[in-house]
């Protein structure tokens, strides 16, 4: 089903925006930082490699980790609620993370105001959105 690759994609989204960095391996930082170095060492950063790794150790994640990572989804899942069109319509071909996040930030005028206003309460990330520094 198309929407729920969306909704993978945002959680992928909000793992990487707000995790502390969770992408960069080397460094792992935030709620699952220890479950990262213990469960997911060899996990490939990026394109969702950590994400991926955590969804498969579920089970053996840390009350902290296992908090964060549903707080993710409640925010991954409001995210789609608001830009899931958004999303099919202006990006469908941007891959999940900061690809999507650049391509919606990029198609800004475009957007319903749903999708403006969920952009405009997350602070861009690094390299991207309005507020990027080059």
């Amino acid at each position: 089903m198309r929407i729920s690759r969306w909704v993978v994609a945002m959680h992928l989204v909000a793992i990487t925006a707000t995790a502390g960095s969770v992408a960069n391996a080397a460094q792992p930082k935030g709620a699952c930082a220890e479950d990262i170095k213990k469960l997911c060492a060899d996990a490939k950063p990026g394109a969702g490699g950590i994400a991926a790794c955590l969804k498969q150790h579920e089970a053996d994640l840390s009350a902290g980790c296992k908090t964060h990572q549903d707080n993710m989804n409640k925010k991954a899942e409001a995210f789609n609620a608001a830009c899931g069109e958004d999303m099919k319509k202006h990006c469908p071909d941007a891959k999940p993370g900061k690809g999507l996040m650049a391509c919606l930030h990029g198609k800004e005028a475009e957007l319903s105001q749903a999708c403006k206003d969920m952009l405009a309460k997350k602070k861009p990330m690094a390299g991207h959105g309005p507020a990027a520094k080059p």
